[in-house]
């Protein structure tokens, strides 16, 4: 039997620009949100950026 076919609809907000990464934490509170997917580069992974705290 053939799957049943199915949508899978996910709300995106994408920031960026210098000090987006200091706001985080605020952004993620705003949504109510229980999971969040950060993606970086290896340039943003080198830095020496503060902890992510929610």
């Amino acid at each position: 039997m053939a799957p049943v076919p199915y949508t899978f609809l996910i709300p995106t907000q994408v920031e960026c620009g210098v000090g987006v990464s200091q706001k985080i934490g605020e952004m993620v509170k705003e949504m109510n949100a229980k999971r969040v997917a950060i993606v970086t580069d290896k340039g943003m992974s080198i830095r020496n950026l503060p902890r992510l705290r929610i």
